[in-house]
């Protein structure tokens, strides 16, 4: 009887006792990247309008250019909805590892994309 009231008392203390996951800290460079590409989204949009003499666009030209950005920002948006449907309980499992390793690259590669058009947003006129 003894051992009978023992073993789910043991059970209940190595389940509390089990450490939690600890969160893969790529998570939060992943979400702060995501608002830097909005911050660059932002000033994109602003100075596209403000172009002037023979780098000013056309109107078309203008919503081309900020379609191509909002395409960027949506990639970096949708790697953050697969990043949320990861379980936070198997943080340190290989497969989801190398799942956010695969995420926080591709969102590395989205901000330089955004980085470079906003640096480059004076020869916008050259791009088709």
């Amino acid at each position: 009887m003894k051992t009978f009231l023992f073993l789910p008392l043991a059970l209940l203390a190595i389940s509390c006792s089990s450490e939690v996951a600890k969160p893969d800290p790529r998570v939060a460079t992943i979400h702060q990247q995501h608002e830097q590409l909005l911050t660059q989204q932002k000033q994109y949009v602003a100075l596209l309008p403000t172009l002037t003499g023979p780098e000013k666009l056309s109107p078309a030209h203008i919503k081309d250019s900020q379609q191509r950005f909002a395409d960027m920002v949506q990639q970096s948006q949708d790697n953050l909805t697969a990043l949320d449907q990861l379980d936070p309980a198997k943080a340190q499992e290989p497969a989801q590892t190398a799942l956010v390793g695969e995420l926080a690259a591709k969102e590395a590669g989205i901000l330089a994309r955004g980085t470079r058009r906003l640096a480059n947003v004076h020869d916008e006129h050259y791009l088709p």
